[in-house]
């Protein structure tokens, strides 16, 4: 019995673990981004506004794109925050409500990038 038990508690950790891996990994791109910081919204959205807001407090001007003019890139919800670096790759993602909370780690990230 306890055997058994172990084994379900290993199972579903590591069920738990791959699944979070999985959500959490770089999505692949389809498309290439322009290089900077890319803000991805809609009309519709309601927290778009604060998300610019956040970024512009910290000094960050991204590029704002409508969520129907992106072609490549899978988004899951708005708003949604892409830093690409100046070969194409997608150095930082950022989802929700996740924008305006990281908007400093944002402006710090870029701070140190040359350029």
């Amino acid at each position: 019995m306890t055997e058994r038990f172990v084994l379900l508690v290993v199972v579903v950790a590591a069920a738990w673990l791959v699944v979070r891996w999985w959500e959490r990994r770089t999505p692949r791109q389809r498309g290439r981004l322009e290089p900077g910081v890319t803000l991805v919204t809609a009309d519709w959205c309601r927290l778009c506004g604060a998300a610019m807001a956040a970024l512009e407090r910290h000094g960050v001007q991204p590029r704002r794109v409508s969520v129907g003019q992106l072609r490549g890139v899978d988004i899951r919800a708005l708003p949604t925050l892409l830093v690409v670096d100046a070969r194409g790759r997608l150095v930082m993602r950022r989802s929700g409500r996740s924008v305006i909370e990281s908007a400093g780690q944002v402006a710090e990230y870029l701070s140190k990038v040359p350029g």
